[in-house]
């Protein structure tokens, strides 16, 4: 855990978020602020966190 408070915990993005990050990059706020990203299933998401979230914290 990187911050915890009472209301809010904050943690780095594991390979097990797959299902969290789909919700996230297909939400109507995303999509319409952000952009497509083009994850859909469990296998792209897992690309995703690899290539673009879990390796930006190396």
């Amino acid at each position: 855990m990187l911050l915890q408070t009472e209301r809010l915990q904050l943690r780095e993005f594991t390979l097990n978020d797959g299902d969290f990050l789909i919700a996230l990059l297909n939400s109507e706020a995303w999509l319409r602020f952000i952009g497509e990203r083009h994850v859909k299933t469990i296998p792209q998401a897992l690309i995703y966190l690899k290539e673009r979230i879990v390796k930006s914290w190396s």
